[in-house]
């Protein structure tokens, strides 16, 4: 890495990869959300994605020495575990409440009682922002589920312009 690179790359960590924040981020889930209420929680990283995992442990009180915890990192270093973790992920009433994943979560998963999509990773495509969005729009009448909410850490829709309501475009013939 060239010293330029070395730099922003430090910068970033410091920015985003703190256990400090890792516990204000957890401690804001808990503050808007109910317990057991499913969510999808996209991290930077995988070292990320576990830090975030730890801290919302913590901040749940869930201290299990064995899956299924509150929150579950699943990432490409877990991937024996990771069908597993997803099965238990899609079932309403079963650990893990919150999956927390750099892009496995994105595409291919249909968990109906999602009820919140989290950001604490930023993107440049919106391709894949749209994509994470997707994963909560599913309707679920089993929970009563109609709706989700998105928990924004890092400022993300603001990029995208997304101000929750879409774009209106007259429709071309």
């Amino acid at each position: 890495l060239d010293q330029a690179k070395k730099i922003k790359l430090e910068q970033l960590e410091r920015k985003y990869l703190s256990e400090e924040r890792a516990m204000r981020i957890a401690e804001e889930i808990k503050n808007n959300t109910e317990y057991g209420e499913k969510m999808i929680l996209f991290g930077i990283s995988q070292a990320h994605c576990l830090m975030l995992a730890n801290a919302i442990n913590k901040v749940f009180d869930d201290n299990e020495e064995v899956a299924p915890r509150y929150a579950e990192a699943i990432i490409s270093d877990n991937s024996e575990l990771n069908i597993t973790l997803k099965e238990w992920f899609k079932n309403p009433k079963r650990k893990p409440y919150i999956a927390v994943s750099v892009d496995i979560m994105s595409t291919g998963i249909d968990i109906p009682c999602l009820r919140f999509i989290g950001f604490a990773a930023l993107t440049k495509s919106v391709g894949k922002y749209i994509q994470r969005l997707g994963r909560g729009t599913r309707l679920d009448p089993k929970s009563g589920k109609s709706s989700f909410t998105v928990l924004d850490f890092v400022g993300l829709c603001k990029r995208i312009e997304d101000n929750g309501k879409g774009t209106p475009k007259e429709n071309v013939k």
